[in-house]
Protein backbone atom coordinates (compact mmCIF):
# COMPACT_ATOMS: atom_id res chain seq x y z
CA UNK A 1 0.00 0.00 0.00
CA UNK A 2 1.54 3.19 -0.83
CA UNK A 3 1.44 6.20 2.10
CA UNK A 4 0.99 9.67 0.16
CA UNK A 5 2.85 12.34 1.26
CA UNK A 6 0.90 14.87 3.93
CA UNK A 7 0.08 18.44 2.35
CA UNK A 8 -0.69 21.70 4.22
CA UNK A 9 -3.61 23.80 3.47
CA UNK A 10 -2.93 27.31 2.77
CA UNK A 11 -3.51 28.09 6.00
CA UNK A 12 -1.48 25.88 7.61
CA UNK A 13 1.69 27.09 5.51
CA UNK A 14 0.98 30.46 6.56
CA UNK A 15 1.44 29.23 10.16
CA UNK A 16 4.15 27.77 9.13
CA UNK A 17 6.32 30.48 7.40
CA UNK A 18 4.83 32.90 10.80
CA UNK A 19 5.99 30.36 13.00
CA UNK A 20 9.56 31.15 13.13
CA UNK A 21 9.20 34.94 12.54
CA UNK A 22 7.18 35.29 16.15
CA UNK A 23 9.85 33.11 17.43
CA UNK A 24 12.01 35.81 16.47
CA UNK A 25 9.79 38.40 17.20
CA UNK A 26 9.18 37.26 20.58
CA UNK A 27 12.43 36.14 21.24
CA UNK A 28 13.50 40.00 20.85
CA UNK A 29 11.24 41.27 22.85
CA UNK A 30 12.11 38.75 25.59
CA UNK A 31 15.69 39.63 25.24
CA UNK A 32 15.11 43.29 25.11
CA UNK A 33 12.79 42.95 28.25
CA UNK A 34 15.87 41.13 30.27
CA UNK A 35 18.52 43.33 29.22
CA UNK A 36 16.87 46.39 29.57
CA UNK A 37 19.61 48.60 31.84
CA UNK A 38 18.07 49.18 35.76
CA UNK A 39 16.59 52.64 36.30
CA UNK A 40 16.89 54.40 39.65
CA UNK A 41 14.10 53.46 41.69
CA UNK A 42 11.41 56.24 42.28
CA UNK A 43 11.35 57.12 46.12
CA UNK A 44 8.72 55.03 48.47
CA UNK A 45 7.76 57.95 50.81
CA UNK A 46 8.87 61.96 51.13
CA UNK A 47 12.59 62.48 52.60
CA UNK A 48 12.90 64.78 55.63
CA UNK A 49 15.43 67.73 55.56
CA UNK A 50 17.86 65.83 57.76
CA UNK A 51 17.94 62.67 55.27
CA UNK A 52 18.48 64.49 52.28
CA UNK A 53 21.07 66.01 53.55
CA UNK A 54 22.54 63.05 54.80
CA UNK A 55 26.07 62.17 55.60
CA UNK A 56 27.68 59.46 56.88
CA UNK A 57 28.76 59.14 60.48
CA UNK A 58 32.62 59.80 61.16
CA UNK A 59 34.63 57.57 63.01
CA UNK A 60 34.81 58.67 66.43
CA UNK A 61 38.29 59.18 66.86
CA UNK A 62 39.46 61.74 64.86
CA UNK A 63 40.92 65.81 65.19
CA UNK A 64 38.00 67.81 65.78
CA UNK A 65 39.91 71.04 64.49
CA UNK A 66 40.31 70.02 60.83
CA UNK A 67 38.55 68.83 58.11
CA UNK A 68 40.34 67.22 55.31
CA UNK A 69 39.29 66.94 52.14
CA UNK A 70 40.64 64.51 49.44
CA UNK A 71 39.70 64.76 45.44
CA UNK A 72 40.95 62.55 43.01
CA UNK A 73 40.78 63.28 39.49
CA UNK A 74 40.59 61.19 36.36
CA UNK A 75 42.90 59.26 33.94
CA UNK A 76 41.94 55.89 34.20
CA UNK A 77 43.88 53.23 35.82
CA UNK A 78 46.78 55.95 36.34
CA UNK A 79 44.49 58.49 38.51
CA UNK A 80 43.50 55.02 40.05
CA UNK A 81 46.72 54.27 41.03
CA UNK A 82 48.01 57.85 42.29
CA UNK A 83 45.06 57.76 44.63
CA UNK A 84 45.30 54.22 46.21
CA UNK A 85 49.19 55.63 46.70
CA UNK A 86 47.86 58.89 48.75
CA UNK A 87 45.40 56.71 50.70
CA UNK A 88 48.07 54.05 51.57
CA UNK A 89 50.32 57.38 52.64
CA UNK A 90 47.68 58.68 54.84
CA UNK A 91 47.03 55.39 56.51
CA UNK A 92 50.72 55.10 57.95
CA UNK A 93 50.35 58.68 59.21
CA UNK A 94 49.63 59.07 62.95
CA UNK A 95 48.16 62.34 64.37
CA UNK A 96 48.47 62.53 68.10
CA UNK A 97 44.99 63.06 70.33
CA UNK A 98 43.91 62.05 73.89
CA UNK A 99 43.66 58.52 73.30
CA UNK A 100 47.16 58.40 72.00
CA UNK A 101 47.03 58.76 68.33
CA UNK A 102 45.33 57.95 65.10
CA UNK A 103 46.04 57.56 61.75
CA UNK A 104 45.41 60.85 59.50
CA UNK A 105 43.98 58.91 57.34
CA UNK A 106 40.10 59.06 59.32
CA UNK A 107 40.33 62.54 59.77
CA UNK A 108 39.26 62.51 56.09
CA UNK A 109 35.55 63.95 56.25
CA UNK A 110 35.19 63.72 51.97
CA UNK A 111 36.45 62.18 49.08
CA UNK A 112 34.89 63.73 45.64
CA UNK A 113 35.99 61.77 42.62
CA UNK A 114 35.78 61.51 39.05
CA UNK A 115 36.36 59.54 36.29
CA UNK A 116 39.51 56.81 37.48
CA UNK A 117 39.43 58.25 40.45
CA UNK A 118 35.62 56.93 41.35
CA UNK A 119 37.21 53.17 41.06
CA UNK A 120 39.69 54.42 44.86
CA UNK A 121 36.82 56.48 46.47
CA UNK A 122 34.11 53.78 45.99
CA UNK A 123 35.98 51.14 46.83
CA UNK A 124 37.29 52.34 50.01
CA UNK A 125 33.62 54.26 50.74
CA UNK A 126 32.16 50.86 50.61
CA UNK A 127 34.98 48.69 52.24
CA UNK A 128 37.32 50.57 54.18
CA UNK A 129 40.89 49.14 55.24
CA UNK A 130 40.12 45.95 52.83
CA UNK A 131 41.17 48.23 49.62
CA UNK A 132 44.71 47.75 51.13
CA UNK A 133 44.51 44.07 50.92
CA UNK A 134 42.50 43.08 47.93
CA UNK A 135 42.03 45.94 45.34
CA UNK A 136 45.56 45.91 44.12
CA UNK A 137 44.85 42.08 43.06
CA UNK A 138 41.00 42.93 42.36
CA UNK A 139 41.62 46.02 40.37
CA UNK A 140 44.59 47.82 40.10
CA UNK A 141 46.52 44.77 38.16
CA UNK A 142 43.33 42.92 37.40
CA UNK A 143 43.73 43.78 33.14
CA UNK A 144 39.78 45.19 33.55
CA UNK A 145 40.47 46.61 30.24
CA UNK A 146 41.10 43.20 28.23
CA UNK A 147 37.99 41.83 30.24
CA UNK A 148 36.01 44.78 29.43
CA UNK A 149 36.98 44.66 25.85
CA UNK A 150 36.04 40.60 25.94
CA UNK A 151 32.34 41.39 27.32
CA UNK A 152 31.83 44.00 24.49
CA UNK A 153 32.81 41.46 21.85
CA UNK A 154 30.95 38.38 23.32
CA UNK A 155 28.04 37.35 20.84
CA UNK A 156 26.13 37.33 23.36
CA UNK A 157 25.45 40.77 23.95
CA UNK A 158 25.65 41.69 20.51
CA UNK A 159 21.63 41.75 20.24
CA UNK A 160 21.39 43.72 23.63
CA UNK A 161 23.47 46.49 21.67
CA UNK A 162 22.02 46.95 18.78
CA UNK A 163 17.99 45.96 19.71
CA UNK A 164 17.84 47.08 23.07
CA UNK A 165 18.01 50.41 25.64
CA UNK A 166 21.31 48.30 27.45
CA UNK A 167 24.47 50.39 26.11
CA UNK A 168 28.22 49.54 26.67
CA UNK A 169 28.40 51.45 30.07
CA UNK A 170 25.73 48.91 31.21
CA UNK A 171 27.94 46.31 30.52
CA UNK A 172 30.86 48.09 32.05
CA UNK A 173 29.07 48.62 35.18
CA UNK A 174 28.14 44.76 35.24
CA UNK A 175 31.72 43.92 34.96
CA UNK A 176 32.55 46.69 37.55
CA UNK A 177 29.76 44.74 39.86
CA UNK A 178 31.25 41.35 39.44
CA UNK A 179 35.16 42.76 39.99
CA UNK A 180 34.54 45.15 42.83
CA UNK A 181 30.91 45.71 44.00
CA UNK A 182 29.13 42.77 44.30
CA UNK A 183 25.70 44.07 44.27
CA UNK A 184 26.39 47.07 46.75
CA UNK A 185 23.89 49.95 46.59
CA UNK A 186 24.81 53.68 48.09
CA UNK A 187 22.88 52.14 51.42
CA UNK A 188 25.23 50.04 51.92
CA UNK A 189 27.78 53.00 51.93
CA UNK A 190 25.82 55.03 54.20
CA UNK A 191 25.56 52.01 56.95
CA UNK A 192 28.88 51.95 58.43
CA UNK A 193 31.42 55.23 59.82
CA UNK A 194 33.75 57.00 56.90
CA UNK A 195 33.99 59.87 55.22
CA UNK A 196 31.48 61.17 52.63
CA UNK A 197 32.35 59.51 49.24
CA UNK A 198 31.09 62.55 46.37
CA UNK A 199 31.12 60.61 43.29
CA UNK A 200 30.61 62.61 40.37
CA UNK A 201 29.43 62.51 36.59
CA UNK A 202 28.51 65.17 33.72
CA UNK A 203 24.72 65.09 32.78
CA UNK A 204 25.37 65.16 28.85
CA UNK A 205 22.28 67.85 28.37
CA UNK A 206 22.73 70.16 31.09
CA UNK A 207 26.38 70.22 30.54
CA UNK A 208 27.05 70.75 34.55
CA UNK A 209 27.98 68.11 37.26
CA UNK A 210 25.29 65.51 38.47
CA UNK A 211 26.23 64.09 42.10
CA UNK A 212 25.49 60.92 43.72
CA UNK A 213 23.90 62.25 46.63
CA UNK A 214 20.68 62.18 47.82
CA UNK A 215 20.81 65.64 47.54
CA UNK A 216 20.38 65.74 43.69
CA UNK A 217 18.38 62.09 43.82
CA UNK A 218 15.57 63.92 46.21
CA UNK A 219 15.55 66.50 43.24
CA UNK A 220 14.41 63.56 40.88
CA UNK A 221 12.35 62.41 43.20
CA UNK A 222 14.75 59.46 43.26
CA UNK A 223 15.93 56.76 46.20
CA UNK A 224 19.88 57.10 46.62
CA UNK A 225 19.91 54.19 48.54
CA UNK A 226 18.55 51.27 46.25
CA UNK A 227 20.81 52.94 43.39
CA UNK A 228 24.13 50.55 43.01
CA UNK A 229 27.57 51.97 43.01
CA UNK A 230 28.83 49.78 39.99
CA UNK A 231 26.66 52.56 37.94
CA UNK A 232 27.57 55.36 39.29
CA UNK A 233 31.30 54.77 38.91
CA UNK A 234 30.10 53.41 35.26
CA UNK A 235 28.38 56.48 34.81
CA UNK A 236 31.32 58.54 36.64
CA UNK A 237 34.33 57.20 33.95
CA UNK A 238 31.79 56.93 30.97
CA UNK A 239 34.21 58.99 28.35
CA UNK A 240 32.32 59.98 25.23
CA UNK A 241 31.70 57.91 22.40
CA UNK A 242 34.12 55.01 23.91
CA UNK A 243 31.34 54.11 26.55
CA UNK A 244 27.34 54.98 26.47
CA UNK A 245 25.48 57.16 28.50
CA UNK A 246 24.29 56.18 31.58
CA UNK A 247 20.43 57.04 31.93
CA UNK A 248 18.24 58.26 34.73
CA UNK A 249 14.67 58.06 35.30
CA UNK A 250 13.42 61.43 36.32
CA UNK A 251 10.41 61.23 38.64
CA UNK A 252 10.34 65.11 39.88
CA UNK A 253 6.69 65.61 40.72
CA UNK A 254 5.79 62.50 42.41
CA UNK A 255 7.25 63.18 45.61
CA UNK A 256 6.59 66.55 47.76
CA UNK A 257 10.35 67.42 47.27
CA UNK A 258 10.98 71.32 48.14
CA UNK A 259 13.86 73.25 46.65
CA UNK A 260 16.16 74.67 49.08
CA UNK A 261 15.17 78.29 49.77
CA UNK A 262 18.42 80.05 48.13
CA UNK A 263 17.52 78.04 44.81
CA UNK A 264 14.43 80.34 43.81
CA UNK A 265 16.41 83.26 46.04
CA UNK A 266 19.05 83.22 43.28
CA UNK A 267 16.80 82.56 40.35
CA UNK A 268 14.87 85.73 40.95
CA UNK A 269 17.93 87.67 41.62
CA UNK A 270 18.80 86.98 37.83
CA UNK A 271 21.98 86.19 36.13
CA UNK A 272 23.86 89.17 38.17
CA UNK A 273 24.49 86.22 41.02
CA UNK A 274 27.23 84.57 39.31
CA UNK A 275 27.66 81.09 40.41
CA UNK A 276 25.28 81.05 42.74
CA UNK A 277 22.53 81.67 39.84
CA UNK A 278 24.03 79.40 37.60
CA UNK A 279 23.94 76.70 40.45
CA UNK A 280 20.08 77.23 41.37
CA UNK A 281 19.54 77.01 37.38
CA UNK A 282 21.08 74.09 37.14
CA UNK A 283 19.05 72.24 40.09
CA UNK A 284 15.74 73.91 39.04
CA UNK A 285 16.22 72.60 35.54
CA UNK A 286 14.89 69.15 37.41
CA UNK A 287 11.61 70.60 38.67
CA UNK A 288 9.70 69.60 35.09
CA UNK A 289 9.67 65.76 34.43
CA UNK A 290 7.94 66.31 31.16
CA UNK A 291 10.83 68.37 29.59
CA UNK A 292 13.84 66.33 31.15
CA UNK A 293 12.38 62.94 31.69
CA UNK A 294 15.84 61.33 31.29
CA UNK A 295 19.26 62.50 32.59
CA UNK A 296 22.33 60.83 30.34
CA UNK A 297 25.26 60.83 32.45
CA UNK A 298 28.80 60.64 31.11
CA UNK A 299 32.36 61.37 32.32
CA UNK A 300 32.41 63.69 35.10
CA UNK A 301 35.92 64.84 34.05
CA UNK A 302 33.61 66.82 31.03
CA UNK A 303 32.30 69.07 33.59
CA UNK A 304 34.97 69.00 36.95
CA UNK A 305 38.04 66.92 36.03
CA UNK A 306 38.96 67.51 39.69
CA UNK A 307 35.85 67.22 41.65
CA UNK A 308 36.34 70.17 43.43
CA UNK A 309 33.23 71.99 42.44
CA UNK A 310 31.76 69.26 45.09
CA UNK A 311 32.90 71.34 47.27
CA UNK A 312 33.04 75.11 46.19
CA UNK A 313 29.30 74.90 45.05
CA UNK A 314 28.36 73.14 48.34
CA UNK A 315 29.97 76.91 50.26
CA UNK A 316 28.63 78.82 47.18
CA UNK A 317 25.16 77.88 47.66
CA UNK A 318 25.03 78.58 51.33
CA UNK A 319 27.07 81.78 50.73
CA UNK A 320 29.20 81.07 53.77
CA UNK A 321 31.93 78.18 55.38
CA UNK A 322 30.71 78.32 58.21
CA UNK A 323 26.81 77.75 57.80
CA UNK A 324 28.56 74.71 55.45
CA UNK A 325 30.23 73.22 58.87
CA UNK A 326 27.28 74.07 60.88
CA UNK A 327 25.49 71.94 58.60
CA UNK A 328 27.68 69.20 58.59
CA UNK A 329 27.96 69.16 62.56
CA UNK A 330 31.95 70.12 61.98
CA UNK A 331 31.41 74.07 62.91
CA UNK A 332 34.54 73.87 65.19
CA UNK A 333 37.21 73.49 62.68
CA UNK A 334 39.54 75.87 61.84
CA UNK A 335 42.20 73.80 59.83
CA UNK A 336 41.48 72.79 56.23
CA UNK A 337 43.57 70.60 54.04
CA UNK A 338 43.13 69.86 50.73
CA UNK A 339 44.94 66.76 48.96
CA UNK A 340 44.17 66.65 45.15
CA UNK A 341 45.38 63.90 43.25
CA UNK A 342 45.63 65.34 39.74
CA UNK A 343 46.45 62.73 37.21
CA UNK A 344 46.79 64.91 33.91
CA UNK A 345 50.16 64.05 31.47
CA UNK A 346 50.29 66.68 28.85
CA UNK A 347 49.39 65.36 25.47
CA UNK A 348 52.67 66.65 24.13
CA UNK A 349 54.56 64.26 26.66
CA UNK A 350 52.98 61.68 24.78
CA UNK A 351 53.62 62.24 21.43
CA UNK A 352 57.33 63.04 21.93
CA UNK A 353 57.67 59.12 22.53
CA UNK A 354 54.94 58.05 19.38
CA UNK A 355 56.76 56.30 16.17
CA UNK A 356 54.52 58.31 13.98
CA UNK A 357 52.04 61.37 14.05
CA UNK A 358 49.04 61.49 16.40
CA UNK A 359 46.15 59.78 14.59
CA UNK A 360 42.66 60.68 14.88
CA UNK A 361 41.73 59.17 18.62
CA UNK A 362 45.11 60.47 19.61
CA UNK A 363 44.47 64.13 18.15
CA UNK A 364 40.44 63.48 20.06
CA UNK A 365 42.69 62.36 23.28
CA UNK A 366 44.59 65.91 22.85
CA UNK A 367 42.05 68.04 22.57
CA UNK A 368 40.34 66.93 25.41
CA UNK A 369 43.60 67.06 27.39
CA UNK A 370 43.95 70.35 26.51
CA UNK A 371 40.80 71.53 27.55
CA UNK A 372 40.47 69.47 31.29
CA UNK A 373 44.15 70.33 31.47
CA UNK A 374 43.36 74.40 31.48
CA UNK A 375 40.69 73.61 33.36
CA UNK A 376 42.27 71.78 36.27
CA UNK A 377 44.95 74.87 36.58
CA UNK A 378 41.63 77.51 36.50
CA UNK A 379 39.84 75.19 38.98
CA UNK A 380 42.89 75.05 41.56
CA UNK A 381 43.05 78.94 41.56
CA UNK A 382 39.25 79.12 42.31
CA UNK A 383 39.88 76.94 45.40
CA UNK A 384 42.98 79.34 46.31
CA UNK A 385 41.49 82.43 45.43
CA UNK A 386 37.92 80.95 47.42
CA UNK A 387 40.19 79.83 50.62
CA UNK A 388 41.36 83.64 50.73
CA UNK A 389 38.08 84.51 50.76
CA UNK A 390 37.00 82.10 53.72
CA UNK A 391 39.96 82.97 55.87
CA UNK A 392 38.50 86.44 55.97
CA UNK A 393 35.05 85.56 56.88
CA UNK A 394 36.71 83.59 59.72
CA UNK A 395 38.70 86.65 60.66
CA UNK A 396 35.59 88.68 61.09
CA UNK A 397 33.51 86.31 62.84
CA UNK A 398 36.49 85.89 65.15
CA UNK A 399 37.57 82.86 67.75
CA UNK A 400 39.71 80.48 65.88
CA UNK A 401 42.05 81.50 63.76
CA UNK A 402 42.06 80.09 60.18
CA UNK A 403 44.91 77.48 58.49
CA UNK A 404 44.91 76.00 54.56
CA UNK A 405 46.78 73.69 52.91
CA UNK A 406 46.66 73.10 49.40
CA UNK A 407 48.60 69.73 48.53
CA UNK A 408 48.76 68.83 44.74
CA UNK A 409 49.96 65.44 43.70
CA UNK A 410 50.51 65.88 40.38
CA UNK A 411 53.54 64.61 37.98
CA UNK A 412 54.17 68.63 37.36
CA UNK A 413 55.58 68.72 41.27
CA UNK A 414 58.42 66.23 40.09
CA UNK A 415 61.47 68.42 39.38
CA UNK A 416 63.10 65.61 36.92
CA UNK A 417 62.38 66.27 33.60
CA UNK A 418 63.20 62.54 32.64
CA UNK A 419 60.91 61.36 35.24
CA UNK A 420 57.95 63.85 34.70
CA UNK A 421 58.26 62.56 30.92
CA UNK A 422 58.26 59.31 31.55
CA UNK A 423 55.30 59.30 33.89
CA UNK A 424 53.68 61.45 31.20
CA UNK A 425 54.13 58.38 28.85
CA UNK A 426 51.67 56.50 30.62
CA UNK A 427 48.03 56.22 28.90
CA UNK A 428 44.58 56.74 30.20
CA UNK A 429 43.91 53.30 30.34
CA UNK A 430 42.71 50.30 32.13
CA UNK A 431 45.43 48.23 31.47
CA UNK A 432 48.83 49.15 32.50
CA UNK A 433 52.09 47.19 33.34
CA UNK A 434 52.31 46.00 37.22
CA UNK A 435 55.87 47.72 37.31
CA UNK A 436 53.91 51.17 35.97
CA UNK A 437 51.58 50.71 38.84
CA UNK A 438 54.20 50.25 41.80
CA UNK A 439 55.74 53.24 40.27
CA UNK A 440 52.57 55.14 40.51
CA UNK A 441 51.77 54.37 43.81
CA UNK A 442 55.49 55.17 44.82
CA UNK A 443 55.46 58.14 42.93
CA UNK A 444 52.35 59.54 44.61
CA UNK A 445 53.65 58.53 48.35
CA UNK A 446 56.70 60.63 47.58
CA UNK A 447 55.14 63.55 46.07
CA UNK A 448 52.98 64.10 48.95
CA UNK A 449 55.42 63.82 51.41
CA UNK A 450 58.06 66.29 49.68
CA UNK A 451 55.10 68.80 49.40
CA UNK A 452 55.72 71.94 51.97
CA UNK A 453 51.76 72.47 52.42
CA UNK A 454 51.87 68.79 53.69
CA UNK A 455 54.81 68.68 55.82
CA UNK A 456 53.45 71.78 57.19
CA UNK A 457 50.03 70.44 58.11
CA UNK A 458 52.07 67.31 60.00
CA UNK A 459 54.14 70.01 61.60
CA UNK A 460 51.00 71.67 62.76
CA UNK A 461 48.89 68.64 63.75
CA UNK A 462 52.38 66.88 65.72
CA UNK A 463 51.96 63.93 63.32
CA UNK A 464 54.45 61.16 62.28
CA UNK A 465 55.18 59.03 59.67
CA UNK A 466 55.43 55.14 60.20
CA UNK A 467 59.35 53.52 60.02
CA UNK A 468 59.70 53.01 56.23
CA UNK A 469 57.30 55.59 55.28
CA UNK A 470 60.04 58.75 54.69
CA UNK A 471 61.33 59.33 51.45
CA UNK A 472 65.07 60.71 50.80
CA UNK A 473 65.13 64.24 49.65
CA UNK A 474 66.57 65.55 46.10
CA UNK A 475 68.02 68.76 45.76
Amino acid sequence: MKVSSPTLDATQSACVAVFPLVLLVAGASLLQACARAPLNTRLARSLTEMEVNRERALPAVKSEDLTLVLSFSGGGVRATALAYGVLETLAKTRVPDATGSHRLLDDVNLITSVSGGSFAAAYYGLYGDRIFTDFERGFLKRRVGRALLLRLLSPWNWPRLFLTSFGRSDIAANLYDDLLFHGATFGDIYDHPGPMIAIQATDLAEGGRFGFSQYWFARICSDLSQFPVSRAVAASSAFPIVFSPVVLRNYAGSCDYREPPWVPEALAGGPEGGRLYQNAKHLHAYADATAHPLIYLIDGGIADNLGLHRVLDAVTNRRSLKALLRDRGIENAHRFAFIIVNAQTPPAGRWGIANAAPGLVTMLDAVSSVQINRYNFETIELLRRSIDDWAKEYKTLGGHGFESYVVEVSFEQLTDDAERQSFAGIPTAFDIPDGEVDRLRAVARRILLESADFQLLLHDLGATIEPGQAVERHP
